[in-house]
């Protein structure tokens, strides 16, 4: 399955499950993404939500393959981007808080998903690359809305448009992350900060 989701106690776990590929999002994980956001969404038990990945890192982006294999390039970027917007809306309406829990690269498309969730813990094996600019394209899934809000415009430029790498402190320091943690402590501190977030109001 593309995606993994598990939830107990107030929590839902959703997992992205393609870690052969980083986690790099194709049509299959964005259409079991939307269908997993929905499915948790809806459920009344659940009071954070926790948006994990298998592997060693969180989601390198969006699987460049599937553009190089289409004739049509417009409609195969709309055929991955549609349903991970719409999931991305989902999440962004939900009363439900989402703790995203990152780890090894988070680029392209997966720092612009993670700068739309609630709170941040990441592993401090975690670097962050808005990457589009490497391949002629603007940031889609909210991140050219949620970078400059987080770190200030002229910041956020030179992000976007240098697209170099940055480490799990950097990150923190500049506002990207709520919390960094040891690689190895990274789910037990998660699914701490979720069971907190969970006792806590509901609304």
């Amino acid at each position: 399955e593309p995606i993994l989701v598990s939830s107990g106690d107030g929590i839902a776990e959703i997992r992205f499950n393609r870690p052969e590929r980083l986690n790099a999002l194709d049509v299959e994980l964005a259409e079991a993404l939307l269908a997993a956001v929905s499915r948790v969404t809806a459920d009344a038990a659940v009071r954070v939500i926790v948006i994990s990945a298998e592997g060693r890192a969180f989601l390198a982006g969006g699987d460049l393959a599937h553009f190089r294999r289409a004739a049509d390039k417009p409609a195969a970027a709309a055929q991955l981007i549609d349903p991970t917007h719409a999931a991305l809306r989902v999440l962004a309406k939900t009363p439900q808080i989402v703790v995203g829990s990152l780890k090894g690269t988070v680029a392209g498309g997966g720092m612009s998903i993670a700068l739309g969730l609630d709170l941040l813990v990441a592993a401090d094996d975690t670097t962050f690359n808005l990457a589009y600019a490497r391949v002629a394209a603007s940031p889609d899934c909210g991140g050219s809305w949620g970078l400059p809000r987080l770190v200030g415009f002229r910041k956020a430029l030179e992000i976007a448009l240098l697209s170099e790498t940055i480490d799990a402190a950097e990150a923190l320091r500049l506002g990207l992350v709520n919390r960094v943690v040891p690689r190895a402590a990274l789910e037990e501190e998660t699914a701490k900060l979720a069971a907190r977030l969970a006792d806590g109001p509901a609304i």
